[in-house]
């Protein structure tokens, strides 16, 4: 339904909460609508793990952090320009844009390898959870000192 897209700018973006993450997603879909292609939450225990795994530097320091995308079906040398000047004026400065495909492959890495990181931890159990975006907050908040009560050694990633 869509064109290949002709142009790709990525940036991973450090929040304090996940509620300022959702914030961003809100924001990024009301400025950037459909060239938002992807949205990552990434912890910080997960960065951290992937960044030793990796052998990669962490992009930036905070508690959470989003590897976001935009594309768009034609060449568009200012779009970069517009993402950078856009999360500077909505207060996200904690920011690395790609500015080569090795740094885009980069900040994909960081991500695609949460999951093989883990493997340094032991048994590890995941499960994808659909909540709705307003309640992702709350459901990690709640669900997470749940299972802290219930299994006191746990780590979650």
């Amino acid at each position: 339904l869509f064109a290949q897209p002709k142009t790709t700018e990525t940036a991973w973006v450090g929040v304090d909460s996940i509620g300022r993450a959702v914030e961003l997603l809100t924001l990024m879909q009301g400025k950037f609508a459909e060239r938002l292609c992807s949205f990552e939450l990434v912890s910080g225990f997960a960065l951290s793990l992937s960044s030793d795994f990796s052998r990669l530097q962490p992009p930036t320091d905070a508690e959470w952090h989003v590897l976001l995308e935009l594309t768009d079906s034609v060449e568009r040398g200012d779009l970069g320009n517009l993402l950078a000047e856009f999360l500077f004026e909505q207060g996200f400065e904690n920011t690395v844009l790609a500015y080569s495909e090795t740094d885009r492959n980069e900040l994909w890495t960081l991500r695609e390898n949460i999951s093989a990181s883990q493997r340094s931890l032991g048994a590890s159990i995941k499960h994808d959870i659909a909540v709705p975006i307003a309640r992702v907050a709350e459901f990690v908040e709640s669900c997470g000192a749940a299972l802290q009560t219930a299994f006191d050694d746990i780590r979650i990633v």
